[in-house]
């Protein structure tokens, strides 16, 4: 995955605009934007995220989840161990890593959002990524599954 900076300052028109200030003090293209998504007056309940404004946040597998020993199987054995190794591991869920409470914390405000907007997009969109061969995401799906049934 790639992100073009250019999205990153993009207005609803796709111009580039540098007026809003990082603290927020100048409406800048957010007023301008108002009218066109129905403010008219007060709101009384939030609207709800747009997915074209949706946060990709993209998640490095090697922080998402502990890697150490698969990665020292790898520098020591080469490759071809360690996709040997995974898949006799395949079934054995990674252990969280650093980033880990960080990406649930995402999920749980993207899942407080879908209470408050049963019909909107999450805010955030968390991607991961790594560079591992095809036999090492089926371990990464499973861990995936393994964290995900275990929530509370």
């Amino acid at each position: 995955m790639s992100l073009d900076s250019r999205q990153a300052v993009a207005t609803h028109d796709g111009r580039a605009d540098a007026s809003v200030a990082a603290n927020g003090d100048s409406k800048g293209s957010w007023g301008d934007t108002e009218d066109s998504y129905g403010h008219s007056g007060p709101v009384n309940k939030p609207k709800s995220p747009k997915p074209e404004n949706a946060v990709t946040i993209a998640v490095s597998s090697r922080v998402l989840f502990r890697t150490e020993t698969e990665q020292k199987v790898f520098e020591e054995r080469g490759v071809e161990e360690y996709l040997k190794y995974q898949v006799e591991h395949e079934n054995e869920p990674f252990a969280p890593g650093p980033a880990f409470p960080f990406v649930k914390a995402l999920e749980t405000v993207n899942s407080q959002l879908r209470e408050l907007y049963p019909d909107s997009e999450e805010l955030f969109d968390i991607v991961l990524v790594t560079y591992n061969h095809a036999h090492v995401g089926v371990r990464l799906i499973n861990t995936i599954n393994y964290h995900s049934e275990s929530d509370p």
